[in-house]
């Protein structure tokens, strides 16, 4: 079986070792669960128009099984205040991006909590840009499904922004986030319904209900308890829409 896992930085961030990142703790699940072995090929995605060529390559040189496409809302709810001195300042604002992007990767600096309560203060001052909007993701990932389930058999799973994660520590900007994703989130419903394929989504956000733990201290990314937790959780969810899909099919 073959499964190709379209994720996010969280594939490659942080210290966690590659045995123990959630792609390989799913491979290792689906090849107890079926008997066989699973090749997982993953990798990390930004919603460009370039992404529906690079995944087209993907699946002709790989040929998946299973493709599993993973939307954040960090894409269209994160607001960088690094970003939104480049927007505004043009090329003279591009070092202070540099310098702030740099400076958040250094655990040493970024990980602190000095440094998490002057970025909401430069928030709130200075105010932030998404990398997206929301209909930009949208338009996207449609383009990226429609490539995918051109190749028969394929089986396609959308995981859409739940919101586990709160990327927004001003609370005026927490109705404006979850406008944000719900506009994405009923849009992939709807793409997936078109489509007939599973789509895994979550009507409240995440962050009320089953908060993200186990972070890195940057307060993005997962640790190893939970690269081992959601692995299992993509597991579970592939499993299933191998089971329904391919029933579906054999009996439509």
């Amino acid at each position: 079986m073959k499964v190709l896992f379209l994720g996010n930085s969280s594939e490659v961030y942080g210290d966690v070792d590659a045995s123990g990142r959630r792609g390989a703790r799913a491979a290792e699940a689906l090849e107890a669960e079926f008997g066989e072995p699973v090749e997982m090929l993953v990798r990390r995605i930004w919603p460009t128009p370039a992404l529906p060529g690079a995944i087209e390559k993907w699946m002709a040189g790989f040929q998946p099984d299973i493709v599993y496409l993973n939307v954040v809302s960090f894409w269209f709810n994160y607001e960088s205040v690094p970003l939104r001195l480049e927007r505004v300042l043009g090329r003279a604002g591009k070092p202070l991006k540099s310098a702030g992007i740099k400076a958040s990767q250094v655990p040493w600096l970024g990980h602190t909590a000095a440094f998490h309560w002057l970025r909401e203060r430069c928030q709130k001052v200075i105010g932030g840009a998404t990398f997206f909007e929301p209909d930009q993701v949208t338009s996207v990932i449609s383009d990226c499904a429609r490539t995918i389930v051109r190749q028969e058999d394929v089986v396609l799973v959308i995981k859409g922004p739940r919101g586990q994660g709160r990327h927004n520590g001003l609370k005026h900007s927490r109705a404006w986030a979850e406008e944000r994703r719900q506009y994405v989130h009923g849009a992939l419903q709807r793409l997936c319904a078109e489509l007939h394929v599973d789509y895994v989504g979550a009507q409240e956000p995440r962050y009320l209900t089953d908060p993200l733990k186990d972070v890195l201290g940057d307060r993005l990314h997962r640790g190893s308890e939970g690269h081992a937790r959601s692995g299992d959780e993509i597991a579970a969810i592939l499993s299933a829409a191998w089971e329904r899909q391919r029933s579906s099919v054999h009996t439509g």
